[in-house]
């Protein structure tokens, strides 16, 4: 049944409705817009990772670098895999966690302690830790900032998307990250 004009009868007019042009267009506006909402629903898991591996080769960095300026009081790493988290302390005082250098304001008392998924580093949360191959989770340095141990530290960094090694060279005391 074809629609016929009021005011012309021998005139089809054209039906109200889309034409083929209008809905290509909405069709290119919605791939556009899809394409660029799609990264950020994208997993942040990978990212995570490299940032808490990241951060705990700076520590393990500072550590060393702590030792060198005071040998005879050495700075260590202490990891605790079964709570997800570790801080660095003075071998004289092993459970007590050295004062943060960042903090403004020498013995500030803000505890230089790293737990994935709280505090400061709240947005890594379902990061875990594990070490690998040393037994008392210490990872000391001598005073001239080799390791203690003979053998390479290995810590295990994991989440969902996989796992990341940060390695300390036991005698260097370098520090790199590893797949």
């Amino acid at each position: 049944m074809q629609h016929v004009c009021a005011h012309d009868r021998l005139r089809v007019c054209r039906g109200t409705g889309f034409t083929m042009i209008d809905l290509i267009l909405v069709l290119a506006v919605l791939a556009i817009v899809t394409m660029l909402a799609l990264p950020s629903v994208e997993s942040d898991q990978p990212l995570k990772l490299v940032g808490a591996s990241t951060i705990l080769a700076s520590d393990f960095e500072f550590a060393q670098s702590e030792t060198l300026a005071v040998p005879a009081d050495p700075t260590e790493v202490h990891i605790d895999s079964t709570n997800g988290h570790y801080w660095l302390a003075r071998k004289s005082a092993p459970t007590t966690p050295i004062d943060r250098p960042d903090i403004t304001t020498t013995g500030s008392g803000v505890p230089y302690e790293v737990w994935y998924g709280q505090g400061d580093e709240g947005y890594l949360a379902g990061v875990q830790i594990e070490i690998i191959g040393v037994g008392s989770g210490v990872i000391a340095y001598y005073a001239f900032g080799r390791l203690e141990q003979s053998n390479d530290a290995r810590v295990k960094i994991y989440n969902d998307s996989g796992d990341l090694f940060v390695v300390v060279t036991a005698s260097t005391g370098s520090v790199s990250i590893e797949e």
